[in-house]
């Protein structure tokens, strides 16, 4: 008997172990939940004219005196530099967990402006699928540029 019992009793804790560590994976955030992590990115971006730009997009706690916590996600800031010159942008960033897509930026008023969207992957370490559209109203120009970022863990 002392046999069985010690049978009963290890499958009762297996089974009380999987139910504690399922319930605890459903209450993590997941990347797709809780959006992009704060912090450096490695950016890169390609306009359709072939010029390449790197550098880092930065997303940091938003400041709730600046912005509205409940609609955006995190303040970004992207530094980077082309044959062109050099970029620096910084915007409030909203997220949307349903498409996994970050934006941020405006377009319109008297000098044009710069939007960027970029979807989320699954694992949360890249934005991928990024398009990159700048306008410049007083001289009609538009430039549309595709870029990505991943976190600091590889690089491109």
């Amino acid at each position: 008997m002392s046999g069985l019992r010690f049978k009963l009793i290890v499958l009762g804790l297996v089974i009380v172990c999987a139910s504690q560590l399922a319930a605890w994976q459903g209450n993590q955030s997941t990347p797709a939940k809780s959006g992009p992590t704060l912090g450096k990115w490695k950016f890169t971006a390609k306009e359709t004219s072939g010029v390449v730009w790197t550098g880092t997009l930065i997303l940091s706690k938003i400041d709730p005196q600046r912005f509205s916590p409940d609609k955006y996600h995190s303040l970004c800031n992207i530094e980077a530099v082309s044959t062109k010159g050099g970029l620096g942008v910084e915007h409030p960033a909203a997220y949307d967990p349903s498409t996994r897509v970050l934006s941020l930026g405006h377009e319109g008023g008297n000098w044009g402006g710069s939007t960027y969207t970029a979807v989320l992957s699954a694992d949360g370490k890249k934005l991928e699928k990024g398009k990159w559209k700048q306008s410049d109203r007083e001289f009609e120009s538009r430039r549309l540029s595709s870029w990505r970022a991943e976190t600091g863990q590889r690089s491109f």
